[in-house]
């Protein structure tokens, strides 16, 4: 019985060997799909990302000083913010959790009414009636800022729907000043470089924080900002804070 066994196994090796043979190799496409596989297997998933989103939105204002609520009310305050790089890691094997260390490019810009303007002063800035400048009309008197901010995130994705919360930490360059608008005799006053009108140097707070979140689609989304820390350093400039809301885009 036992040599039987043994004949039957000498038999069947070299067959199995030659159906092994006979089976053809994997193509590179076989090869790239197996080794894709093996990394949706993994515990976490690391990636790179560049440009990933960019956001337009407005401002309203919270704790404004009585000089800056008593004299003024400011129009359409704009914000415009990029993404420009990020760092995500998604541990798990589902793919639904993800955390980004980024560095997002936002500029704001808040522009005063047709009554009003900002004046540079030094590095601060203040607002007054156009009167009181010998100013006859404006067009445009615009502070802005531009900062970098270092956001750090925690994203929920459930198929094409996402949601992202969040808080930044916010590097301020100083603000700018931009005027438009016609003199006592009317000639036009345009992006003067220098003077009463234009200040490239206004002190801003220049390390602040938010909280964000944003609610995602496929590639478009909404996103609300709270920023409570004031945008002028104090003494240079009227104390208020802000909120922001807006759409996003990937």
């Amino acid at each position: 019985m036992e040599k039987m066994k043994k004949a039957i196994l000498c038999l069947l090796l070299p067959l199995a060997v030659l159906t092994a043979a006979a089976q053809p190799l994997p193509s590179f496409d076989e090869l790239k799909d197996m080794a894709e596989a093996f990394e949706d297997k993994s515990d976490s998933v690391t990636d790179f990302v560049m440009l990933d989103y960019i956001g337009y939105g407005i401002h309203g204002l919270m704790g404004a000083d009585a000089l800056f609520s008593d004299h003024t009310s400011l129009l359409v305050n704009r914000e415009i913010y990029f993404n420009l790089l990020g760092f995500v890691l998604r541990p798990g094997k589902s793919g639904h959790h993800a955390l980004t260390l980024g560095v997002d490019l936002d500029w704001d810009n808040y522009r005063l009414d047709a009554a009003h303007m900002w004046v540079p002063e030094d590095q601060a800035v203040k607002i007054v009636p156009i009167g009181e400048e010998g100013i006859a009309s404006v067009d445009k008197s615009i502070l802005r800022v531009l900062s970098f901010d270092i956001p750090l995130d925690y994203t929920l994705s459930l198929g094409k729907l996402a949601l992202t919360l969040g808080a930044a930490a916010q590097v301020n360059l100083p603000g700018r000043t931009r005027f438009i608008g016609t003199d006592p005799t009317g000639n036009e006053i345009r992006n003067v470089k220098s003077g009463p009108y234009r200040a490239t140097n206004i002190k801003t707070n220049a390390l602040t924080w938010n909280a964000h979140a944003q609610l995602n689609f496929s590639h478009i989304g909404l996103y609300a900002e709270y920023d409570p820390m004031p945008v002028f350093a104090a003494g240079y400039g009227p104390q208020f804070s802000t909120w922001s809301v807006g759409l996003i885009l990937r």
